[in-house]
């Protein structure tokens, strides 16, 4: 079931024992009644050390090896510019 942070309250009293929370709903999931059991950005932080993984990149395959090559380097620069 998905459901917009902004209609949290629209929820059948049916509906399951937990979720995911994501998005603006990590801000205003209290108001809507409901509790944290775990933070998972907090918990990555704790297990690991790195930084959560916000998203993936991908390349086409049809897209030159050497040009592949070229942006998988930059991305690796972006990360490791921190």
């Amino acid at each position: 079931m998905v459901v917009p942070f902004d209609q949290f309250s629209t929820l059948p009293k049916a509906a399951p024992d937990a979720g995911l929370i994501i998005h603006e709903g990590q801000l205003t999931y209290a108001q809507s009644g409901f509790e944290k059991i775990v933070d998972l950005g907090e918990w990555w932080k704790r297990e690991t050390g790195l930084p959560c993984p916000l998203g993936g990149n991908v390349i086409r395959k049809d897209i030159p090896a050497d040009v592949r090559h070229d942006l998988l380097e930059i991305m690796r620069q972006s990360i490791d510019s921190d």
